[in-house]
């Protein structure tokens, strides 16, 4: 068993929407195929299983390491910013959050 197989999620997401799903616009504004990533980390849910299956498939389709864990990373920080509200001074953060909640 690797080292990362017994970790556990200590914390559920902080915030109001932490446990609800996606909005169509967060959704779309995810990057390609991370949509199920999105899901799990909004619900709280363990989201190891969608980065796996995700990373499977991209692994499979021949995208770079670079390029998933960019996905990740921006999946994760429209998540986090959607769930959480605004970190302090992070003008790429409200530009974001706008976008999100634009009608």
């Amino acid at each position: 068993m690797g080292i990362f197989a017994t970790r556990t999620r200590q914390n559920a997401p902080r915030g109001t929407e932490a446990g609800r799903e996606l909005s169509d616009e967060l959704r779309l504004a995810l990057p390609p195929r991370f949509e199920a990533v999105g899901e799990a980390l909004a619900s709280g849910s363990g989201s190891v299983d969608a980065c796996g299956v995700v990373g499977q498939t991209l692994a499979h389709d021949g995208v770079s390491l670079e390029e998933a864990l960019e996905g990740l990373r921006t999946t994760w920080r429209r998540v986090r910013v959607w769930i959480e509200g605004l970190p302090d001074n992070d003008p790429a953060a409200a530009q974001l959050l706008d976008e999100l909640t634009r009608p």
